[in-house]
């Protein structure tokens, strides 16, 4: 974690320790090659006193998204997944469903965070996006961010992208029921709320789709695949220099191994390319009243010395 960074941690972990504790509720132990939970406490405790204290008019639009997403999670204390490389690989090789509304879709949970390896979600400057973070809010149940109401249009899924803490950059889109009811839809133009906000070009556009497209499939994958989570744990003893409990974290994809095919036999192989996976909706149960999400996992094929 950068210094500026830490020492923005140790203010609020100081002055403002219930925000701290909501923003950090776990020490992880083993998760050193991700990006710092702790990092990502001091952006959700600022994006949320941002959107709270006297000048929120002025907040820029992504923080009032992770407030929202940060005040969704607290809910079931700020659950957080850690995503193997293969596995993310796989999901992002996968196309999403026409026919299911993201209304409708089975979650894991309605908010949380999905931290990423480094070096796999990439973004318009070339730069590791490496945590993400959703929030599905329905209109009808709304959302209290600290003592303040947050009024919606409609039902919204709110997906925010952190990059690596050395480049301080953050994403955030937020997608309505009544404009964009399936999982696949079409970026729209987005324009700035505040003077804080920059106009968004045509490749960042593109990019704030493919972010909410990972989102969905990782969550869909998590639900459809529950054999290959790894749940998270409480360890036997506090370390002395800690202030709450640690935990091993929850993996999604640990020990996954990509498929793949080798097509050579008499003839060259073709190029290394990817046969697409796909999620669908499968009926069961008693007149096939019941839906579950089947996912048809992708396949790397051709030689890899090839490619």
């Amino acid at each position: 974690m950068n210094p500026q960074a830490k020492m923005i941690a140790d203010i609020y972990e100081e002055e403002k320790p219930e925000l701290w504790k909501r923003s950090y509720p776990r020490n992880y132990s083993g998760v050193g090659h991700y990006e710092s939970p702790r990092y990502v406490a001091t952006i959700i405790a600022s994006s949320i006193d941002w959107t709270t204290n006297e000048n929120r008019q002025y907040s820029p639009l992504t923080a009032r998204h992770i407030a929202m997403v940060a005040s969704k999670a607290f809910q079931n204390n700020l659950p957080a997944f850690f995503v193997e490389r293969e596995f993310l690989l796989a999901v992002s090789n996968t196309d999403l469903p026409d026919d299911i509304k993201w209304t409708d879709a089975k979650l894991p949970f309605e908010a949380g965070l999905i931290y990423l390896p480094k070096k796999v979600l990439i973004d318009p400057e070339g730069d590791s996006v490496t945590v993400l973070g959703w929030a599905r809010i329905y209109k009808r149940d709304g959302l209290i961010v600290e003592s303040q109401k947050v009024i919606l249009d409609d039902d919204s899924f709110v997906v925010f992208g952190v990059c690596d803490s050395d480049i301080e950059r953050l994403y955030s889109s937020a997608v309505r029921a009544d404009e964009m009811p399936y999982i696949k839809w079409k970026t729209g133009d987005t324009k700035p709320v505040s003077p804080f906000d920059m106009p968004l070009s045509t490749d960042d556009k593109s990019f704030l789709h493919q972010l909410v497209c990972v989102t969905f499939s990782l969550l869909m994958a998590h639900i459809s695949k529950p054999e290959l989570i790894t749940q998270e744990r409480r360890e036997a003893q506090r370390k002395k220099n800690l202030k709450r409990e640690t935990y091993t974290p929850n993996f999604l994809g640990k020990g996954y191994t990509i498929k793949r095919e080798h097509q050579g036999g008499m003839h060259e192989s073709p190029r290394l390319h990817w046969r697409k996976g796909h999620f669908r909706a499968q009926h069961y149960g008693v007149k096939s009243q019941q839906v579950k999400t089947i996912w048809i996992e992708p396949t790397l094929v051709g030689d890899v010395n090839n490619d």
